[in-house]
């Protein structure tokens, strides 16, 4: 629960800094934070367990917020009425529901791994082999961030849309 707000608005200020295109800020406040914050959980568990854990995932996501906030240059000035596009509810639902589903799903396989598995060092392995997965998947949805705003840049002209869906899907 502590970790929704701060995560909300880590992932909003990432997705303005990637419409804006500003690639180098973004990776680089990633890139950094990230580090940091494996460190800081690694010392706090060392030291205080699980407890130690809980508060410096809480504690670095809080920071880690504070920060992209202040340097994505988000304006919070809402005094500007703009119209709002058609079929943008529909996709804010939509993008609602596919977000809790994929929530949902991240943990899923946990309760039943425990629920399920009696051998505790099977989830173990299972949990190391996550992991390596983790780095592929980070790997592609930075990809994925980085090429997602030239594609929407070049949704209205098919043909071009096309061209790049070729180039980049292509081995």
């Amino acid at each position: 629960i502590w970790l929704i707000i701060p995560n909300s608005a880590y992932i909003l200020c990432l997705t303005y800094m990637q419409a804006i295109k500003d690639f180098k800020r973004m990776a680089g406040l990633q890139s950094v934070l990230k580090c940091i914050s494996v460190f800081a959980v690694i010392i706090a568990t060392y030291f205080a367990g699980i407890g130690g854990y809980v508060v410096a995932v809480v504690f670095m996501m809080f920071i880690s917020m504070a920060v992209v906030f202040k340097q994505s240059d988000i304006s919070l000035d809402f005094g500007v009425k703009l119209e709002i596009p058609s079929g943008f509810w529909f996709l804010t639902k939509l993008s609602i529901f596919s977000s809790v589903l994929g929530t949902l799903c991240l943990y899923a396989d946990m309760f039943f791994l425990d629920y399920f598995i009696v051998d505790r060092d099977m989830i173990g392995y299972y949990a190391m082999s996550t992991m390596f997965i983790m780095a592929g998947t980070q790997f592609v949805g930075t990809v994925q961030n980085f090429l997602t705003p030239y594609f929407a840049e070049k949704s209205s002209d098919k043909i071009s849309l096309w061209e790049m869906m070729l180039k980049y899907q292509s081995f």
